[in-house]
């Protein structure tokens, strides 16, 4: 699959659930706003993770523990759930 067909299959799949949950229904061009916002989201996480890889290739990483990785995403997710925009990377 290509990768048009597959951001197409994607904003479909968005939109239909964005339209069809009662608690969430948003009009189809708030829709494609926030689809948009995703797609920036999802390109910025690509970036970091192609980024990582390129540093761990050069051996500039080392391994996370159990609990680095749960404070991590802890704070991940209080970013999140607090509204900040500020990225931890």
């Amino acid at each position: 699959m290509n990768s048009i067909s597959t951001e197409l299959d994607l904003f479909c799949f968005y939109v239909d659930a964005k339209l069809s949950d009662e608690k969430d229904r948003v009009v189809v061009n708030e829709a494609v706003q926030r689809f948009r916002e995703y797609q920036s989201q999802l390109a910025t996480a690509r970036d970091k993770v192609a980024a990582a890889i390129e540093s761990s290739d050069r051996g500039e990483s080392r391994v996370l523990s159990e609990q680095d990785v749960e404070a991590r995403l802890h704070r991940l997710a209080a970013q999140h759930y607090s509204g900040s925009g500020s990225s931890d990377g």
